[in-house]
């Protein structure tokens, strides 16, 4: 999903549980998609 569509400011942070292992990824687009940036999460706090 796009977090545009329900977030309108930059300040977003986000809590992903699970109980099984999961890996999380938090990528942002520009211009088209012709630039970005990619994080992955970490396993533990």
């Amino acid at each position: 999903w796009n977090a545009g569509d329900y977030v309108t400011s930059f300040h977003v942070s986000t809590l992903v549980e699970s109980d099984r292992p999961v890996v999380a990824e938090r990528a942002v687009y520009w211009n088209g998609r012709t630039g970005g940036h990619d994080s992955i999460g970490v396993p533990l706090p």
